[in-house]
C-alpha cells in the first residue's frame, strides 16, 4: 500500500497523471515573467485532484533553477494577524543576506501594515533574536514604550511613500536579473472566507511589488462562494483583477489510468480473488464488452431450471429462462461508468485513492466469504463488485431492498443505486413461471442478500449467515 502513502507526489518519477508536463508549463511561465513586475497566477482544480503535487512539482523545479521560493500554507495559520505577520516574515526572511537596504526598506514597510499588537509581539520576538537592528529601536521593555514606538512609527511617514520606496529598492534589485521570489500558497480554500479575502486584499494591494511573485492553488467553486459569502457580487471580476494567468487541473477522463497505475499496482496479480476483481474492472471500468453479461450459458440455465421444477410448489410448471434487451443491457454498462465518473468522482484522485483503500481491506475476505459459498460465477461476481461501491459511496442506505426490484424504491434514492438496481435485474437470471392461466416471475437474488449480510450485520437479520 505505499502507493497510497505518499500523496501529495514530491518525485516526478511516481507521476501516472502526467502532472510533469503541465507544472514545466507553469514553471517555465513564472522563470521567463520579467523579474521587475508583480506577478500572481492560479493553479485551479476541485478537491482531491492534485493541487499540491502540481505545486511540489512546480516548487521542485523553480529551486532547481535557484528561484527564491517561499511555501506559505494559511490553513496552518489561526487568525487574521498572524496570517498577515506569518506572510510578511516568510518573504522578510527571504530577502538575501547583502540586500540590508531592502530589508530594512521592507521592515519599515511592513511596520505600517501589521496590526499593533501583532506588531509588538512580533518584534519582541525579532529583537530577542538580534533581528533587523534598524527596526527595533523603538521598542522599549515596558508596554508604555512600545505604545509610544508604535505610535510614532503610524505618523512618521506615510503608507504610500513607504511602498513606493520598497517598490523603487525591490525594481533595482530585479530589473534586468533573472531574480525573484515566488510564494507558493497552497490550501487557500481551507480557511475562513475573511482569512481568504485578506490574502487576496495582500495580494492585490499591499505586496503587488516588483519581484514578488504567487503561485495560489485553490478550487474556484469553494473561492467563489467564500467572496460571495463576503459581499462580492461578482467574484469571478474580483479574481481577474488579482491573478494575470490561469491554470487547471482537470480530472476528466483518467479513471482507467487511476485503475491500471494505482487500483491494479497493490495486488498479486496471481492471488485468485485479483484475478475475480480484474475481471470487474475489466467490465465495468476498461468497459470490455467480452467481458458483459448478456445471457447464461445454457447448461447454467438448465441446471436453474432443473432446481426450480424439483419444487413442489413448481409442479407441472412450465419454466422459461427471461432474455432481456441487448440493447437494454449494453445501456445498462455504459450508464454505469458514467455514473462512476459524474456521481461517485473516481476518476478523482483523492476520491479513487479512498475507494483503493476500501477494496484493499475488504475484497480478499469479501471474495472469500462468497466463493465459499459458491457465490462465484461472473455474474455473482459482478453483482457483488456493483454493491460493494455502493456500499462504499451509500453506506447509511444500503439495504438489500433496494437492489431487489421486488420491492418499492424511495424516489429520493441517489441514481448510482438506481443504476445498479436496474442493472441486477437485467443481469441476475430470471425466470417466467406458468402453471395453467398464472406466470409468476423468480429471480436468482441470493446474492444480493449474501452481500447485504456482509455488510450489514444486523443482529436481527433472518438470513444472516452465522459465518458472517
Amino acid at each position: 500500500m505505499t502507493i497510497l502513502n505518499h500523496l501529495p507526489l514530491t518525485e516526478s518519477h511516481h507521476d501516472k497523471l502526467n502532472f510533469e508536463p503541465k507544472s514545466k508549463e507553469i514553471s517555465k511561465f513564472i522563470k521567463k515573467f520579467p523579474s521587475h513586475f508583480p506577478c500572481a497566477i492560479s493553479v485551479n482544480g476541485s478537491w482531491g485532484s492534485g493541487k499540491s503535487t502540481m505545486l511540489n512539482f512546480i516548487e521542485k523545479d523553480l529551486r532547481d533553477s535557484n528561484v527564491n521560493v517561499i511555501r506559505f500554507n494559511p490553513w496552518m495559520i489561526t487568525d487574521r494577524d498572524s496570517l498577515i505577520k506569518n506572510l510578511f516574515e516568510e518573504i522578510y526572511y527571504s530577502i538575501d543576506d547583502g540586500y540590508d537596504n531592502l530589508k530594512s526598506k521592507f521592515i519599515e514597510y511592513a511596520k505600517k501594515i501589521i496590526p499593533s499588537a501583532t506588531k509588538a509581539a512580533a518584534y519582541a520576538g525579532a529583537a530577542a533574536q538580534g533581528i533587523d537592528p534598524n527596526g527595533l529601536s523603538i521598542l522599549a521593555n515596558s508596554a508604555e514604550k512600545t505604545s509610544q514606538g508604535i505610535s510614532q512609527l503610524l505618523f512618521d511617514k506615510p503608507l504610500s511613500k513607504r511602498k513606493n520606496d520598497l517598490s523603487k529598492e525591490l525594481n533595482r534589485i530585479f530589473y534586468g536579473s533573472e531574480e525573484k521570489i515566488v510564494v507558493i500558497i497552497d490550501e487557500l480554500d481551507r480557511v475562513f472566507p475573511k482569512e481568504i479575502l485578506v490574502v487576496f486584499q495582500m495580494m492585490n494591494a499591499v505586496l503587488n511589488l516588483p519581484g514578488i511573485h504567487f503561485v495560489i492553488a485553490m478550487d474556484d467553486k469553494a473561492i467563489n462562494e467564500a467572496l460571495t459569502s463576503e459581499g462580492f457580487k461578482n467574484p469571478e471580476y474580483y479574481l481577474q483583477k488579482i491573478f494575470q494567468k490561469k491554470y487547471y487541473i482537470q480530472t476528466d477522463y483518467q479513471l482507467r489510468t487511476l485503475t491500471t497505475n494505482v487500483l491494479k499496482s497493490v495486488f498479486d496479480i496471481d492471488n485468485t480473488s485479483y484475478k475475480a476483481l480484474n475481471n470487474n474492472l475489466e467490465a465495468f471500468i476498461y468497459t470490455n464488452q467480452n467481458k458483459w453479461i448478456t445471457v447464461l450459458e445454457d447448461e447454467k440455465i438448465n441446471g436453474y431450471i432443473s432446481e426450480l421444477a424439483s419444487l413442489e410448489e413448481n409442479e407441472g410448471a412450465d419454466i422459461e429462462y427471461m432474455v432481456h434487451s441487448l440493447n437494454d443491457i449494453n445501456s445498462s454498462y455504459w450508464k454505469l461508468f458514467n455514473l462512476f465518473s459524474e456521481e461517485l468522482n473516481l476518476q478523482n484522485p483523492r476520491k479513487f485513492i479512498k475507494l483503493v483503500d476500501f477494496i484493499y481491506e475488504n475484497w480478499e475476505e469479501y471474495y472469500k466469504i462468497l466463493s465459499s459459498r459458491n457465490y462465484n460465477s461472473d455474474y455473482e461476481m459482478q453483482a457483488a463488485f456493483l454493491m460493494l461501491l455502493a456500499y462504499y459511496e451509500y453506506p447509511i442506505d444500503f439495504h438489500y431492498t433496494i437492489f431487489d426490484n421486488r420491492y418499492s424504491l424511495d424516489k429520493e434514492a441517489p441514481e448510482f443505486l438506481i443504476a445498479v438496481r436496474n442493472h441486477l435485474n437485467l443481469t441476475l437470471p430470471g425466470f417466467n413461471i406458468k402453471q395453467g392461466n398464472r406466470t409468476r416471475r423468480e429471480r436468482k437474488t441470493e446474492i444480493i442478500k449474501i452481500v447485504d449480510s456482509y455488510f450489514n450485520k444486523f443482529p436481527d437479520y433472518n438470513h444472516v449467515d452465522s459465518n458472517l
